[in-house]
């Protein structure tokens, strides 16, 4: 007798054992079913009509973009949400699946199968929150990104000269190739501390095709000489045979003055996206400024910078090179790699600077964006300035999608092309429309993103 009542005692506690890994499996699917089950029929209805409307309004939301989820990434409201709602449902729905277990466990009579269960739910409990509050996290670093690098909606265009009209604003080679593209300023500023302000050391244009992702860089001199301005702008008016200085020189004179751009931001942006767009006959739509001490930030964040070296490259100014190879720089190398002027001046300089934006452009990856999103968001926060409002950022997510599989094709405006002392821009604007069109009217080259040929 005492046999059978040990075996009958093993075998209920091995059906009880059962009977709570069930209820913990069903609140883990459906909470409120697992408080149903515990007997507390009043909290598990409720938390039940709060699941389902749940689930209908992610429906609804989803349903709605299915075409095109990523406003939902961009938006400071929808991150707003997700940043408060998907930690509470997460540690709620983890505290349910916890106390639906407590709950059922009560008759288990071996201390065994109750640290199972714990066990048991415990993880089952953490593999629910833990993403959920993590998505609440990288929500609100997402939202800090938006709010406080991308500008507010509304904002005029970085090229329009802000005097309530929408003159010259640099067409001139749109009418030839199309309106279907981005065009935007890309400036890499170094305010080193023997320095005056921030001088922009790089002037790059990306003109990159809406539909492919096809990228153009235009490398303007920073040498330029007397950049013109929108017509019938104040700037234009100021300075009517074109800026006194040199290209470099017109973001700190726009910084300096802005009263010359009423309503811009970004004075300093806006100024340099003026010109650049006037020497290129190109609508500049925004402009980004990137601090070149941030820059190298910015590859650290990535997990560094692959690149494929076809001859040597000259990598600092004591004459060091980069030996033909494949290489992952880290963010103060590739820094040195765009920086240094040693072995080719200025233009070589302007190649290495398009080279190494190209091959950034190319380094994204949704793995890599995953595991260094905070590092990244930070890395830009230190380093970027730009005019590019919130309201765009779904289309340049889209654009961002084509990059690593696009076409780069890297164009110098240097001589003969254009003379940096006494330039004629018609030609430069011919040179641009026959770039854009696929011509060959003026020196390029295609290196794949990741190699650097010069």
């Amino acid at each position: 007798m005492v046999e059978k009542e040990a075996g009958g005692a093993v075998a209920g506690d091995r059906a009880g054992l059962g009977r709570v890994l069930r209820v913990t499996a069903l609140a883990a699917v459906l909470p409120g079913a697992g408080y149903i089950a515990v007997r507390r029929q009043h909290v598990g209805a409720l938390l039940l009509t709060v699941q389902l409307t749940l689930a209908v309004v992610l429906a609804v939301v989803l349903l709605r973009h299915r075409h095109d989820f990523a406003p939902l990434f961009v938006s400071p409201e929808v991150l707003d949400v997700v940043r408060v709602a998907a930690p509470v449902v997460g540690l709620a729905w983890g505290g349910a699946v916890l106390h639906c277990t407590a709950r059922s466990g009560h008759g288990l009579r071996s201390i065994e199968d109750r640290i199972l269960c714990g066990i048991a739910a415990l993880a089952v409990a953490t593999a629910i929150a833990l993403p959920l509050v993590t998505a609440g996290r990288y929500a609100a670093i997402q939202r800090d990104l938006m709010l406080h690098v991308f500008a507010p909606d509304g904002a005029p265009p970085a090229d329009a000269p802000r005097n309530g009209t929408a003159l010259g604003t640099g067409t001139a080679v749109r009418n030839v190739v199309g309106a279907d593209r981005f065009n935007v300023l890309l400036l890499g500023g170094d305010g080193g501390a023997r320095r005056l302000g921030l001088r922009t050391d790089s002037i790059t244009v990306a003109s990159i095709d809406r539909r492919t992702g096809d990228t153009v860089l235009f490398g303007l001199p920073r040498d330029l000489e007397r950049p013109p301005f929108a017509p019938g702008g104040p700037l234009a008016e100021r300075f009517p045979g074109g800026f006194d200085d040199r290209l470099a020189a017109v973001y700190p004179f726009g910084q300096g003055h802005p009263e010359l751009l009423p309503g811009a931001a970004h004075p300093g942006g806006a100024a340099a996206a003026q010109a650049a767009g006037q020497v290129l006959g190109l609508p500049i739509d925004n402009f980004v400024l990137v601090d070149m001490a941030g820059f190298a930030d910015l590859v650290d964040a990535w997990g560094g910078l692959p690149m494929t070296v076809r001859r040597p490259l000259p990598f600092a100014s004591n004459g060091r090179y980069l030996k033909p190879g494949t290489y992952t720089l880290s963010g103060q190398d590739a820094l040195r790699l765009a920086r240094t002027r040693h072995g080719g001046g200025d233009y070589a300089r302007m190649g290495r600077h398009r080279c190494v934006l190209a091959a950034l452009a190319g380094r994204p990856g949704p793995l890599t964006l995953a595991l260094r999103f905070e590092a990244l968001v930070n890395a830009a926060k230190r380093s970027i300035t730009t005019d590019i409002p919130r309201s765009r950022m779904p289309e340049l997510v889209h654009l961002a999608r084509r990059l690593p599989t696009a076409s780069f094709t890297s164009v110098q405006l240097t001589p003969p092309v254009l003379n940096p002392a006494d330039p004629d821009f018609r030609r430069a604007h011919r040179a641009v429309a026959a770039a854009l069109a696929g011509r060959t009217a003026t020196p390029k080259n295609d290196p794949p993103p990741a190699t650097c040929p010069a």
